[in-house]
């Protein structure tokens, strides 16, 4: 999942050094798997125990960027799901997971591509059941609808509305 195109010097600026920042990058430049994150990213943090500044730098910076919630919306054939995710949900499955669970994080934070951080939705829903965190998942099955005699006659009115609507302004 795409979450914004956010900056990874930002987050890493006093952390990392300019020289390791520096040589960060997306794709194959130390920022686009989840094994580079771990390798060029997490793990050095660990090695000079900045994880407390860390924790701390990623906190500000989800609650500065991510105010509003997060809704994903899946569709497939006649199905779609919502899933409503309060921002404190969304950010907290994301710190929780670094706090409690630091040698998966990347399960959840995984990639930069083109300066846009990847998320791994999945884990971050397990991770959101893990630490109990409020979220809604919308289930809707649309197949049957279009047997349904009052959507079909809503649908037979929408269109009569939308033709008239053009016929008048196509004038």
């Amino acid at each position: 999942m795409n979450v914004g195109s956010l900056s990874f010097r930002a987050l890493l600026k006093g952390i990392l050094s300019d020289d390791e920042i520096s040589m960060l990058g997306d794709r194959k430049s130390g920022l686009g798997s989840g094994k580079q994150l771990r390798e060029n990213v997490f793990n050095p943090i660990l090695k000079q125990s900045k994880k407390c500044a860390f924790q701390n730098r990623l906190s500000l910076y989800l609650n500065y960027v991510y105010e509003e919630d997060v809704y994903i919306v899946l569709k497939s054939h006649y199905r779609i799901d919502f899933y409503l995710i309060l921002n404190k949900s969304f950010i907290d499955s994301i710190l929780q997971t670094y706090i409690h669970n630091e040698s998966n994080f990347e399960k959840i934070f995984y990639r930069w591509e083109n300066n846009n951080l990847r998320l791994r939705w999945r884990n971050m829903i397990q991770a959101m059941d893990t630490y109990e965190l409020p979220y809604t998942v919308i289930e809707i099955n649309l197949k049957n609808s279009f047997h349904n005699d009052e959507l079909k006659k809503f649908k037979e009115d929408l269109s009569i509305i939308i033709e008239d609507y053009i016929k008048q302004y196509m004038i």
